[in-house]
Parts: structure tokens; C-alpha cells; sequence
């Protein structure tokens, strides 16, 4: 095996160092410096992750790149294609103008890295690398709020700095990559601020408005979902009596509402004013999503549970299901926060569950709660094996953690995917190095056709180019070069061959770029 498959495993593995720095500082007392190591290293672990493809990946990146990098001069206006000069379907995502298929939040961050460090794959996937690794700290600190133990609380940001599938949302490759991500970071923010406010209740007015603020954030990136922390908020108040009778508590829950409202709605409003008929299906699209299998993502009412298999690997399901089961234990039910973590975990995959629209990352966003519920279940082995061994308790916890923490890393996974001898990938940085010498070698008027299908997606991103797969009919090009318009052609490649009315007119350019 050449050097070149080896190089991803050596990345990561730098990226470790200082993550097993901080897990040696922190257990030996230095907790700040342990938790700063921490992030530091789940930042440079997630740096090398959006390092690695130099290219868009195809579901669904390369749609929310280029609709970003078109908001670089139109936040406001989300389109996929700028200059569409042939008739297209709004209805189509994939390939109309007018883009709101999602919400904008995490593509607004998007476009803000790019204008400050160029429009390119890293500068792109940025955003979502710091919320990732910032995600790190927030899941600690909800572990230690929720069950006051710092040794716990450390192994599931450990869990969470090292997930396989998260990383790959990162990088792009899992669908749906930044969008899924971020969502869950803003959703695990508000679940953060909740657990302060319930912990600060002298200073309640500060947490309600930070709470609001992450629920309209999470909210303005996947939809109503990120609404999930009223969830656990409202079953903890229906259970307990004492907060139930409490007008407060009430007025506070609809104070965060109202401050999430306020983030969240104007864009709605926006987008049906100024885009009536895109908003209006794209509202009709999302609630089939509820009642019909879309695009073929299809699947019974187990598939989120047996895709959790990939969510934290095979290895640490036994200790989700065991932490569930501790936790779900009378004794720990009274205990602060584990009736509003349990509803809200088992609440996502009920209802995702009855979704008739299976897509593999819509659980994903309860994934930190099931870290710390796996971290807390490897902590009650540890004890039990401290009961029989006279072993420091956290030098045990590591003991049974540290092989998980690799096998959930899973970074022959990752180094096998970027290995010199994965064909589809060198297809895709072939293409990608051959769209990007085009846009530098035609003026910025031509109008391309027949990129590979869907990859003029990429091609745009990368060029000022407009461009299309496939061609049009012979007298839609012959409209389009009586109108002015530059006309350049991708030469045959594939199945897609060119008809000799097009290669013998003399007007179209002919690429004789080579596209795998």
C-alpha cells in the first residue's frame, strides 16, 4: 500500500496528540488545560477532515456550496443558477433558480468564510469544522449538568470529538454534510442553555434570551424540528407538579419561544413575499417529505433505529441501550434534566420514525445526548471492574473507553476512502481540475454545455461560467447565439454523444477537455 493511503491515518493521527494531551491534563487535575487541548485538537482533527476532498461532494454539498457562494453578493437572495438562459422547473432543487430548499443560516456562514478567505472547498466546510469542535465543550458541559460527574462528561465530548459520521458531515461526503451538522450544533446549544437557565434560576432572563436565540438559529437551519429542547422543557413541567403550578415557568418557556420566533420567522415571511411560488412548493415538498418516500428514500419504521449502527458504530450500541436502561431507572428519573434528555432522544426517532422520508442524518441531531448516555454506561462498568481491581476510577473509565473511542473514530474508514486506488474519487478530482482550467481559459460570457450530469453544479462553483449538463435542442443553441451569448460544448464523453448537427456548426466551441 503506497504512502499516498497512509497519509490520511497520519493526519488524523497528529490531530490526536493534543487530544491525548488534554485527556492526560484533564484527569490529572488540570481541567481548563485539558478542555482547551480538547478543542484545540477537535478543530485540527476536523481541519484535516474538510483538508482532505478537494472536490464538492455530490449529496447534497454541491448544491448548498454554490448557493452559498452565490450569496456572497446576495445573501438574500438564494439561487442556485445566477443567469438561467434557458426555461428551467422552480420545482426542481437540483437545478432551478430560485433556491429555497433550505433554510439559509448555515449557508449564510458559509458564504461569510468564503468572502473572508476565498471561494474554495476548505474556506466553505470552515464553519461547520469550529461548530464541530466547539461542540466538543458543549457537550461536556451538558454531561456535568446533567449528571454531575466530570469523568463522564469528558469521555462523551471524547465520543463526540471522535465520531466517524459527524467528521464525515464535516467533510461533506454524508449527506446532507454542513446542513445536517450545524443544525445539530444550534440544537445542542439550545439544550446547553436551557440546562444554565434551569441551573442559573437567579439570572433566568440571560439564559431564556441565549436559549431563544440558538432554537430561531436551529430552526432557520432544518426547520421545525429545532424547536426539539421545548420538547423535554414541556414534559419535565407536565410530570412535576411543583413546576407545573408555577405561572413562572410558563411565562419564561413562552419568553424563549417568542425570542426564537423572532429569529426565525422574518425569513419566512421574507421568502413567501418575495419568492411566492418557491416558497409555496417547497412548503408542499417538505410536508410530503411526512406522507411519501421522496426520491427513492424509503424505509420502515426501524431504519433510524438499525442506522444507528452507523451513527456510533456497532460497538457502542450495547452501551446506549445499557445507559438508556440505567437511566431509565426510577432513581435516576428523579434526578435534574433525565426525564427532558429521554424524551427528547426517543422523541427525535419516534417521530422520524413515522416520517415516511428516511434520510440517514435526521437523527443524528440527538447524537450527543447518546454519547453521554454511552459514556455514562462505560462509567458503571468502570465501577464495577473498581470493585474487584484497587485501580484509580478514571484510569479504569479510560481503560474500557479508549479501544471504543478508536473503533467509533473508525480512521481506516477514513484513510480507505482517500486511498490512491478509490476510482470515483480520482474521477471527481480529475473533473474538478479539468473544470476549473476551463474557467480559466474562457471569458466569463460563454454558456457551457454538456458538463457530466449534475456536476455543473461544480463547475459553476468554481468558475463565474454558467453552465449545463447535457444540450439543449440545436435552435434553442442557435437562439441563444443569435442573442449574443458565447456558446462553449464539452466534446462526447460517456454515454453522453454529441449529435453532428452540434459538432459541425461553427459558432460552438468545442472543449476538448476529457471528462471521466
Amino acid at each position: 500500500m503506497d504512502i499516498i493511503t497512509f497519509a490520511p491515518a497520519l493526519q488524523l493521527l497528529f490531530a490526536l496528540l493534543p487530544i491525548a494531551l488534554g485527556t492526560y491534563c484533564f484527569f490529572r487535575g488540570r481541567e481548563k488545560v485539558g478542555l482547551a487541548l480538547l478543542f484545540i485538537g477537535a478543530f485540527i482533527l476536523r481541519f484535516v477532515m474538510i483538508s482532505l476532498d478537494p472536490y464538492l461532494h455530490e449529496w447534497d454539498e454541491r448544491f448548498h456550496a454554490l448557493v452559498a457562494k452565490n450569496m456572497m453578493d446576495n445573501p438574500f437572495v438564494p439561487m442556485l443558477r445566477v443567469n438561467p438562459v434557458i426555461p428551467y422547473d422552480y420545482k426542481a432543487w437540483c437545478c432551478n433558480h430560485i433556491w429555497v430548499h433550505k433554510q439559509p443560516l448555515f449557508m449564510w456562514q458559509m458564504a461569510l468564510s468564503m468572502k473572508l478567505f476565498g471561494v474554495n472547498e476548505v474556506a466553505m466546510r470552515l464553519p461547520s469544522a469550529i461548530l464541530g469542535a466547539l461542540g466538543s465543550l458543549l457537550v461536556y458541559r451538558v454531561g456535568l449538568l446533567w449528571l454531575k460527574d466530570k469523568g463522564v462528561a469528558y469521555v462523551a465530548a471524547l465520543f463526540w470529538s471522535l465520531s466517524y459520521y459527524q467528521l464525515e458531515l464535516t467533510s461533506g461526503l454524508e449527506s446532507l454534510d454542513q446542513n445536517d451538522l450545524v443544525y445539530g450544533f444550534y440544537v445542542l446549544a439550545s439544550i446547553w442553555a436551557y440546562m444554565e437557565y434551569r441551573n442559573h434560576l437567579d439570572k433566568p432572563v440571560k439564559w431564556l434570551l441565549i436559549m431563544g436565540l440558538f432554537v430561531g438559529c436551529a430552526v432557520l437551519n432544518k426547520w421545525l424540528t429545532g424547536l426539539l429542547v421545548f420538547a423535554g422543557w414541556g414534559t419535565m413541567l407536565f410530570v412535576n407538579t411543583d413546576e407545573r403550578s408555577n405561572i413562572r415557568n410558563w411565562l419564561h418557556m413562552c419568553l424563549a419561544l417568542l425570542v426564537a420566533i423572532v429569529v426565525f420567522i422574518p425569513w419566512q415571511i421574507y421568502t413567501a413575499s418575495a419568492f411566492p411560488l418557491e416558497t409555496a412548493w417547497e412548503q408542499h415538498f417538505n410536508y410530503l417529505h411526512i406522507i411519501t418516500p421522496l426520491e427513492d428514500h424509503a424505509g420502515d419504521a426501524w431504519y433510524h433505529v438499525r442506522f444507528m449502527r452507523t451513527h456510533y458504530g456497532i460497538w457502542l450500541l450495547p452501551f446506549l441501550f445499557l445507559g438508556v436502561a440505567i437511566l431509565g431507572v426510577k432513581g435516576w428519573l428523579r434526578r435534574a434534566f433525565t426525564i427532558e434528555m429521554l424524551v427528547m432522544f426517543g422523541l427525535i426517532y419516534l417521530f422520524f420514525s413515522q416520517v415516511v422520508t428516511k434520510m440517514p442524518a435526521f437523527t443524528f441531531v440527538v447524537a450527543p445526548i447518546g454519547f453521554i448516555m454511552i459514556a455514562f454506561a462505560i462509567k458503571q462498568i468502570a465501577l464495577a471492574i473498581f470493585s474487584l481491581f484497587a485501580l484509580p476510577r478514571h484510569f479504569l473509565l479510560m481503560v474500557v473507553a479508549a479501544p471504543l473511542l478508536v473503533l467509533g473514530l473508525r480512521p481506516w474508514s477514513i484513510a480507505s476512502y482517500r486511498s490512491e486506488g478509490n476510482k470515483e474519487r480520482n474521477i471527481k478530482i480529475h473533473n474538478t481540475e479539468v473544470y476549473k482550467q476551463v474557467g480559466k481559459t474562457l471569458a466569463d460570457d460563454y454558456v457551457v454545455f454538456n458538463c457530466k450530469s449534475f456536476e455543473e453544479t461544480d463547475m459553476m462553483f468554481y468558475t463565474h461560467l454558467n453552465t449545463y449538463a447535457w444540450w439543449p435542442k440545436e435552435q434553442v443553441l442557435d437562439s441563444l447565439l443569435d442573442a449574443g451569448h458565447k456558446v462553449a460544448i464539452f466534446k462526447s464523453h460517456g454515454n453522453q454523444i454529441l449529435p453532428e448537427g452540434i459538432l459541425c456548426n461553427p459558432r460552438l466551441l468545442i472543449l476538448n477537455d476529457e471528462l471521466h
